[in-house]
């Protein structure tokens, strides 16, 4: 969390997708969709209000494998979630209102 002119609330993952394959295993899609729900809605050990932050969910990029597999839980996202979470790229305009997905080498 950095606070200031500028908020910023961010979850760091080193999943890789499960088999060398597309997908994450269900235990890594569960913890990364409750990861963007805390990013969404807050957390109980964190007294800050996600709502005026920006919020990123930073992965680990093992290659075409992460971001295969990113998409498809976008994809097949819970329906609350829907809408709420999408892939980070240099023109994306920010709101606050949803999880941006980076990732990093």
């Amino acid at each position: 969390m950095i606070t200031g002119d500028v908020n910023v609330l961010s979850e760091i993952k080193c999943n890789k997708p499960i088999n060398n394959g597309y997908k994450f295993g269900s235990a890594q899609r569960n913890g990364i969709i409750k990861d963007i729900q805390g990013l969404l809605e807050g957390k109980s050990k964190v007294n800050f209000d996600p709502k005026e932050a920006y919020k990123f969910l930073v992965i680990y990029d093992f290659g075409e494998h992460t971001i295969k597999a990113i998409e498809h839980l976008i994809k097949n996202i819970p329906s609350d979630y829907r809408g709420k979470v999408e892939l980070y790229a240099d023109q994306t305009q920010l709101t606050l209102d949803k999880v941006y997905v980076v990732f990093i080498k």
